[in-house]
């Protein structure tokens, strides 16, 4: 089996650096830089600690929107992961929420190795609504890019969340 991270091998430690809201977010402040510097930070502190890899993440972007997320939170996330991208370990884009075409446009700006994508071969339920599956838009959008960016997805969200109404009635487990 090939990694998706071959510079590592063995069990691997990813680490996240969870941006604070952003432009387009409601709780944005205006003051991207300290955004900037503040991931940088904890980025710098998760690979002295010895993580392997890194993931940037919109998690103070709440309430997130469903499947997408407008341009300006693009270009935030593409400038913030491009810092982390400098710091030489392999490094993914998680947009919240399930905004998985978006986070393949920041990492292919910013040279990211990976990004996490939700609801990629499953439907389900999140906090934001129903989430559709969206491997088949995602995969040609990577293809029509030539973007060589791996694709760290589950395959069922877990737990009471990635139930569907029939489940609960067929007594399936979570």
């Amino acid at each position: 089996m090939q990694s998706i991270l071959p510079d590592v091998s063995g069990c691997t430690l990813v680490g996240m650096v969870h941006l604070g809201p952003l432009p387009g977010s409601p709780r944005w402040q205006g003051d991207l830089r300290r955004i900037l510097d503040a991931a940088m930070l904890d980025a710098e502190r998760l690979l002295t600690a010895g993580f392997d890899a890194l993931i940037v993440e919109n998690m103070g972007d709440l309430p997130y929107l469903k499947g997408a997320v407008p341009p300006e939170t693009v270009a935030a996330m593409t400038l913030a992961t491009e810092r982390v991208v400098r710091l030489g370990r392999p490094v993914g884009v998680q947009v919240l929420a399930g905004a998985n075409r978006e986070a393949l446009g920041v990492a292919v700006a910013a040279g990211a190795a990976f990004i996490r994508a939700e609801a990629f071969a499953y439907a389900h339920v999140a906090d934001e609504g129903w989430l559709d599956a969206s491997a088949g838009p995602l995969l040609r959008a990577r293809a029509a890019l030539g973007a060589d960016v791996k694709v760290w997805a589950d395959i069922k969200m877990p737990g009471p969340a990635g139930r569907r109404p029939e489940d609960y009635a067929s007594g399936a487990p979570g």
